[in-house]
This record gives structure tokens, sequence and C-alpha cells, in this order.
């Protein structure tokens, strides 16, 4: 549905025409009323928002016109459909709804933010919501005496007098008990307003106008505080993104009936709100006394509100283990600080839940998840009120009940600390200014042929994979071991160690084609480890290497941004800007030259930017662009940590494999990924391995400066010791301290993860001779021989487990379910079967289904072969 208007193309200087959206959800976004058991009217919240399409509706530039196209819109709404006041993002007239996180607008796919529903320069809808059956008595008098809520609005503002106005009940109030008249009695009313960017600061003029004119009344909420409340919402008001329901209500009980709403339209032209003053500091300065002395009156209902209240919730803590003190002093928290503690359960639209501290464990997985408000869960109807924003710190949630409320997410517990204000207390040696700043850099003149002889061969860290002077970006789902594999490259270089970059086979001879070509000091900073446990890693790395201390020819500098402040290189000041250089990039920056760092390590991509996009090529271009000066005016090499998207977590060596926007790898000159070996890839069907393996891969998805390798190098995960125990080593502590597990753990110590590197021509040399001469598939065929004694045939189940330990004891293969074991064995005994020797006779051991159907169970036959001519 699109509405337009009646004239034809827009000439110059002609009126504007007035713009909002049409929202159509794949889901019902009205709400769904019904009975309870006491027969009382219910209401049930419908989902988020998450798919469906925004329409860009365009409406006459009249006030009045433009309003009576809107009421023919509202009409005609259905349950999966409601309005915004704004328009969407320039670019296109209808575009696909989608979550944050998955937001791309270069593909039409844009969520329900600020971003893509801005304000308009000139001519704007602006829609009011008044809840009038919240009204308190006195509130209702002095309407009263203003004649109407409309006298109401122009007795502070003239403006409305002469304003076009479209009025209509919401969506409560269009649903009774039959026979009765409906008991609901909220309403919106749509304004045609001169300038919309005045929409937010007019809200809220208009509310202290009316405050302090006696239309004020405080509203006690289910934890016992007191709000300053007017006529109108303010918060939803303000927010020209909210979205408006006004279709009908689903009616879910047969004794409820829907009533007929009808739109009043008021004649009349725009609402300029820019007429409108703030408050003086003498009127501020008694509406604070009227707000005070309002708070005062109703502060004795309000405390035996929030005693119960906090009774309550003191009880669920002390339910979880709390003891009572600790309980009370979390809930007091969470009520006056807003700071929610630990064991705090948040309840998820998706009918799940999580408390605070699951949360902190895993941010990513919440961020931008919708939940009810932390401290009112049943607040207009449970649902859609509130969003975890857990991308970066500081953690919290922000709802929008009572006006909007931002809760902390157990802030002892995220381990915020600022750095200080003065640079020199940072690092020493602060940066001095850019060079990008002194005039033209990077320009140069060609006029002729290039001089190639004159020109600099490149310089590399490590061939051809970390050029120096650029970055380079590693793609992995998370624990693929990312993390490992950078400290690995660290020690590469701080050591000079090249036998840990190539790996050496049996015979001494090099694995890896990558050659290290300089060394220096490195920085590794990690977002979401400890301290403690990058050096476990680091420790656990140099003893399986074999490091010794005099190898350590170049410092590494660990650096956690988990015990300390998040770095961010990048930063977003408020929601229209771009982004912007922050002062984390003048401390990288101090800290690469004070150690004179050869290669950097940032973990992961995602941390380094603050209130940025991560869907957004724009954020993710302006990101690394300022690593990519940063590593070219330093001359260093920087790598970035960054994830894939769920779909592409094998996508080897696919540049679009990484997470959120195109132009981060467009920026890079190195792009290499991290994915799991499974068996089941075309070239790894020739290694003969499996997830089992526990093999990784790395393909090299762009280079810039060189040849891109066709061939990936793989690596294997194992365990090594940190070498932090007190005593005996792996041996003998499950034996000597089985009734006391900490105590063996301090007598083994940590392990951590390394890799080490495979050799892709020993596997594949495996693997064919594997297949060559008796081959696994005779070996299956002689163990099922052994197995079946003198029966003729045995079901496959009988003997499977048996045929899989030899294999396993053999080596020929790890598979440890029965699912593979049995796959093995089908494979090598199908069709015409394996001929082996059986009491002196030729036989064939074969696999056949003796019935027909799915479910019919494997056999394995022996038959006696028959030699050609009957004899």
């Amino acid at each position: 549905m699109k509405v337009t208007p009646d004239a034809g193309p827009e000439a110059v200087g002609a009126p504007k025409a007035i713009e909002c959206t049409l929202v159509t959800s794949i889901d019902a976004l009205t709400k769904t009323c019904g009975v309870d058991a006491a027969g009382h009217l219910t209401k049930k919240m419908a989902k988020a928002l998450y798919a469906g399409t925004f329409t860009r509706l365009t409406f006459p530039a009249d006030p009045t016109e433009a309003l009576t196209h809107l009421a023919d819109a509202l009409k005609r709404l259905t349950s999966q459909q409601a309005i915004i006041c704004a328009p969407p993002r320039a670019g296109r007239d209808e575009w696909n709804i989608a979550l944050h996180t998955g937001q791309s607008p270069s593909k039409g796919n844009i969520a329900r933010t600020q971003e893509n529903f801005p304000v308009v320069e000139g001519p704007a809808l602006f829609g009011m919501d008044f809840d009038t059956a919240e009204f308190p008595s006195d509130l209702l008098a002095r309407i009263g005496e203003a004649g109407s809520l409309s006298g109401a609005l122009a007795s502070v503002f003239k403006g409305f007098a002469g304003a076009a106005m479209l009025g209509r009940n919401s969506a409560s109030a269009g649903v009774a008990f039959r026979d009765q008249s409906p008991k609901q009695s909220g309403q919106h009313r749509y304004f045609i307003v001169k300038d919309g960017t005045d929409i937010e600061d007019f809200a809220q003029r208009l509310a202290d106008r009316l405050m302090l004119a006696g239309f004020l009344w405080g509203k006690i909420t289910a934890t016992g505080a007191v709000l300053a409340r007017t006529l109108f919402d303010v918060h939803a008001s303000a927010d020209v993104s909210r979205l408006f329901f006004e279709a009908d209500p689903i009616i879910a009980d047969d004794r409820l009936v829907s009533v007929p709403r009808r739109s009043n339209i008021v004649s009349g032209g725009m609402l300029d709100t820019r007429l409108l003053p703030p408050l003086t500091e003498e009127e501020r300065q008694r509406l604070a006394v009227m707000i005070r002395d309002l708070k005062a009156r109703l502060a004795p209902r309000a405390e035996a509100i929030r005693e119960a209240y906090e009774n309550e919730r003191i009880a669920e803590l002390i339910a979880r283990g709390r003891d009572p003190e600790s309980a009370r002093r979390s809930v007091r928290g969470a009520l006056e600080r807003h700071d929610l503690p630990i064991d705090w359960e948040i309840y998820f639209d998706d009918d799940t839940s999580a408390t605070v501290g699951e949360i902190l464990e895993n941010p990513s997985a919440f961020d931008r998840k919708t939940c009810a408000d932390p401290l009112e869960p049943d607040y207009n109807g449970g649902r859609g009120l509130a969003m975890v924003l857990s991308s970066h710190r500081t953690y919290e949630i922000k709802s929008f009940a009572h006006g909007g409320i931002k809760y902390t997410l157990a802030a002892a517990h995220q381990h915020f600390d600022d750095y200080p204000e003065d640079p020199d207390e940072q690092v020493r040696d602060a940066p001095a200014a850019s060079s990008a700043q002194e005039g033209f850099h990077g320009l140069k003149v060609v006029t002729g042929l290039v001089d190639a002889a004159a020109l600099p061969v490149r310089e590399w860290l490590i061939a051809p994979r970390l050029p120096v002077g650029d970055v380079a970006q590693c793609v992995g789902e998370p624990g693929i071991s990312k993390s490992t594999f950078a400290l690995r490259d660290a020690l590469v270089v701080a050591t000079g160690r090249e036998d840990i970059l190539r790996g050496r086979n049996a015979a001494g001879a090099p694995i890896g084609h990558e050659r290290l070509h300089s060394t220096g000091a490195v920085i590794v900073y990690n977002a979401e480890d400890r301290l403690s446990e990058m050096e476990r890693r680091l420790a656990a790395a140099q003893r399986h290497y074999g490091v010794a201390a005099a190898e350590m020819k170049h410092p590494i500098i660990l650096w956690s941004g988990v015990d300390q402040a998040t770095l961010k290189v990048v930063h977003r000041i408020d929601n229209r800007s771009p982004l912007k250089r922050a002062s984390g990039a003048d401390m990288l920056m101090a800290a690469i030259r004070h150690y004179r760092a050869a290669l950097v390590v940032l973990d992961p991509q995602i941390s380094l930017a603050a209130g940025s996009v991560e869907n957004s090529n724009d954020d993710q271009d302006a990101l690394l662009q300022e690593l990519a000066r940063m590593a070219s005016d330093l001359r260093c090499a920087i790598t970035v940590i960054h994830h894939t998207s769920k779909q592409n977590r094998q996508a080897a060596g696919d540049m679009g494999a990484g997470r959120g926007g195109f132009a981060a790898v467009g920026k890079v000159r190195s792009a290499y990924t991290l994915v799991n070996v499974t068996g089941d890839a075309e070239d790894e069907k020739a290694w003969g391995v499996s997830r089992d393996d526990g093999l990784i891969r790395l393909d090299y998805s762009k280079i810039s400066h060189d040849r891109k390798p066709q061939t990936p190098q793989v690596f294997r995960r194992t365990s090594a010791q940190v070498g932090n125990g007190t005593g005996i080593g792996d041996g003998g502590t499950a034996i000597l301290f089985d009734d006391d597990p900490r105590a063996a753990l301090r007598q083994q110590g940590d392990h951590a993860p390394v890799l080490e590197m495979v050799d892709l021509r020993q596997l594949a040399d495996r693997e064919k001779s594997k297949q060559a001469g008796s081959g696994e598939a005779l070996f299956i065929a002689r163990a099922a021989d052994t197995i079946m004694a003198d029966q003729s045939q045995v079901s496959l189940r009988d003997v499977s487990g048996a045929i899989g330990e030899k294999l396993r004891s053999e080596g020929l293969s790890r598979a440890s379910s029965r699912q593979e074991i049995d796959g093995k064995i089908i494979l090598a005994l199908s069709g015409e079967g394996v001929a082996v020797s059986h009491a002196g006779q030729d036989v064939r051991i074969m696999a056949r289904k003796l019935k027909d159907g799915l479910k019919a169970p494997w056999m394995i036959l022996r038959e006696a072969l028959t030699l050609e001519g009957g004899k």
C-alpha cells in the first residue's frame, strides 16, 4: 500500500509532501486480548519486530489532506501492520525488515533504529500518545476546567487551536466485553509540524508547560518509584521511530467484541512547534518545587509498594543462595542506581531467560536481544520493551518503560576502569602530530615511466601473509583458535624461530611455505581474555615449542581489555554523527612507538569501535582506514582478529566470510580464514581425516602484494602444560588425588591450547597407502570374517563395535561413534563385497539389506565364491 499525492510532478518551490512509514510484519503486531480465570481483560503484546517490510507512504503537503489520507491508511491496517511517523532512510521506497545484527542497507535490509528513521527536516508527521485511562480524578477535574483535552493543550500553546489534527482512540479502546462499553480510553493524536527536527525538544517543552500549568500527576510504579507525568507520554511521542499500533486488536475470547474506532479530523494548518518557548529559569524552579511536593504527598503509598517489591525480590535472591544482607544490598542497588546484580533474571521476548551473569559471560550472544523491563517484567505486557546492549562496555539494558531507563549489568563485574586523563601517564613518548595533517601525504605525480630499478622491494614480516605497513585480517568462528594462532605468530616474530612458523616433518624438513623476513617486539591486545589467561597461553606455547629464555630476543606485550577499559580506536559521539578517531588510537600509537613493535594483534575487531554498526560499510571503512594509516605511519604489521557470520563458519578462503560490512576486507591488504577440517570438503577427502581429528586449516582469501597460495596450511589443535603445577605431572595426579580434584590441579597445573603444523603430503600418502594393496576395505572384510566365526550372516549392529576397535587399534581410523563406523563398513562391503579366504575356501564378505524399507537393518553376509564354468 502506497499513498501518493494527486498532483503531478513536484514543481520547484512547491510545498514538501508528507512522508511516513507503513510497517508490515510477518507476525501479528497488535495486542491479543483475552479473559483470565478471574474474568478480567488481559492484553498480550506481540513479538518483537524482526521480519517483513518498511514501505514509504507519501501524502499531500496540505496538513488537512495529509491527515485525511493518513486516516484512510489507518482504517485499512491489518493486525500485522503499524505506522512509524518518520519515513525510512533515503534510497528505497520499500525496505526489508532486519534485526540490528543482520541489517545490510546495500542489500535493502534495515532495522528499526533512529539512524534508519531519522527526523525530517521540514514538514513532518508528529504523533502524540495519551494514556487517559491512568489519569487520576484531580487531573480529570483540571482538564474539565479547561473544557477538554484539546482545550488543555491550547491553554499552554495556542498553536494547537489552529492546527490540523487527526484523533483516534488507541487499539486498547477498541475491545470490550459483550453488552458493555470499552473501559480503556487511550488515544493517539497526529499533527503535521512545520519542522520535524524540533519534535523531540518540543515534546519536552510542551510537557514542562503543561505540568507548570497544573496538568501534573504522579505515577507510582510497581517498584515504588514516583514519576512526574502529564497529559501525554513524552518519551513515546518524542521518538519519531516508534511504532504506532493502530490496527484492531486480536480477539481471543468469545466474551469480547471489537468496538469500531472512528478517526476524527479537525481542519487546520501546520503546527509551528518552534513558537513554544522553553521554561525560564524562574519557571523551572517553580516546576521543581511542584514535583517535589507531589512526590512528598505520594511518598507513604510509594514506600509501602517499594517495601513489598523489595521483600519479594530479596526472597528470590535468597532462594538462589544469597545471604539476606547481600540480597538486600543488591536489590537496593538495582532500585536506586539501576545496577543489576549478576544473579538478576532477565526475561526475553522469545520466552527464554538468563541471569545478568550469563549475559556477561557471553555478551555477543545477547547483544540487541529484546526483553521485558528488568525491574517490572510484567509492565506493558512484558514484551518488546527493553533491549540488551552488550557490543561494547559498559554493558547495559535500555528500557522504554516509564519514559526510558538505562540499567547497568553488574558494573563491579565488568572490570571497567578509566585510563588516566594525562596522556603522559598512559605511555611515555606520546605520539607526534600525524604526518597526514602536515600537508599532502601519499601523493606523487607520475609524468613518464616509473623507474622500477629505484623502487625498494616490499617489506614483509611473514610472507605472504603479513606485509609491513599494512593491515591483515584473520577470520574464524568463535573457538576456532584464532587467539592461539595469534600467539604463535607473536612467538615467531619475537624469537625469530622460523621452525615454529614452518613446522618440521619426520625427516626434519620444513612443512609450511611461509617465510619469516624480520623480527621485533609484538603487542597482543585481547578484549576478551584476562591478563592471567593470556599469560597461561603464552607460557604453554613457549613450553610446547621449546623456547629458551635467551631466545626471547624481543618482548611480547600482553594487553588485556578485560582487566582495564576496552581499547577504542574510533567512536561515535552521537547517533547522527559518523565514527571519529578516539583517544584509544593515540594510546595505541604511543604504545607501538614506545615498544617499537613490529607486529600488533588486535582481538577482536568488533571491540575496537564504540557505537559502530557492524553491518555498516561506512563504519567498517572508518575503523580499518584508521588502522591502515597507523600501520603505514609506524611501519608495522597489524593483524585484526574477526568473527565469521553463522552461515560462513566453513567458508574456507572466502573474502566474504567475516561478519558485518564487506568494506572491512576491502580495506585490508591480506586476509585469511581459519575453519575446522571435517573431511567433507573436496580437497579434504584425499587426506583421510574427519572432524574428530581436531584439525583446522588456514586458507588465504586475499593477498594483495604477492601470489595467493592455493594450498592451505593445516594445524592440529592440542593441549600443552602451562608449567604452573607444584608437583606431579599428568601421570599420577588422578590416582593420588582422586578425592580432591583441586589438589590434583595444583599439583598438575593448567593446560592451554597450542597448534602443531601438519604435513598434508604425509596425510595424503597415508590415505593412499590405506586404499592400496590390502586396503581398508580388505581389513574390514577380514575383521568381519573373523568375528562372524562359522555364521553365514550377522547383523551389522552385532559386529560394528568390534570392527571399530580393530580399525582404531591399527591406526586406520579415529572414528568413535557407531554411525561413523557403520558408514565405513557399509562403504567397504557394499556392492560386490570383498573376497577373503575362510577355512581354506574363497568367500565374499558383503553388506546387504535383506528387506525393503529405510528402517530395514544392514546385515553382513558371507557367500562362497563360484568359479567360472561351475567348477
